[in-house]
C-alpha cells in the first residue's frame, strides 16, 4: 500500500496534509480528530471515504477491507496479478507515492 500514488505535485499534497494535522479542538483531546500518519492507515481512511459507511451494505464492505504494509507472511509465496493500467509510469502529471507523503508528514515508521 506505501506504493499507492496520489496525483499532484508534492508540495501541494504535503501543505494539504500538514494543515489537516492541525485541526484540533478545544475541548476534551478524545472528541478530537485523530489524522493517519502511516501509510496503511492513510489509505484505509480514503478508502472509508469512497464507502457508503453509514449504511449496512458499506459497514460489511469496509470491514472486509484489509491493508498490509509490504507483504504479510502469509501472502509471500503466492503469485500477483498485476493490472496493466494501473501502472504509475504512465502518469502524465506529477505524484507522489503514499509511503513518501507519511515520511514528509512525520510518520514514525519507515517505508
Amino acid at each position: 500500500m506505501e506504493n499507492a500514488v496520489i496525483s499532484g505535485t508534492k508540495a501541494n499534497i504535503v501543505e494539504e496534509a500538514m494543515r489537516r494535522l492541525k485541526t484540533r479542538t478545544l475541548a476534551a483531546q478524545y472528541k478530537a480528530p485523530t489524522h493517519p500518519r502511516r501509510p496503511d492507515t492513510y489509505v484505509r481512511r480514503v478508502i472509508r471515504g469512497m464507502m457508503p459507511r453509514k449504511k449496512a451494505k458499506g459497514r460489511n464492505a469496509l470491514r472486509r477491507v484489509r491493508i498490509f504494509m509490504g507483504v504479510p507472511e502469509e501472502y509471500q509465496g503466492r503469485s500477483t496479478i498485476k493490472i496493466p493500467d494501473a501502472d504509475a509510469s504512465k502518469l502524465r502529471c506529477q505524484y507522489i507515492t503514499v509511503g513518501e507523503l507519511s515520511e514528509e508528514i512525520g510518520g514514525p515508521w519507515k517505508v
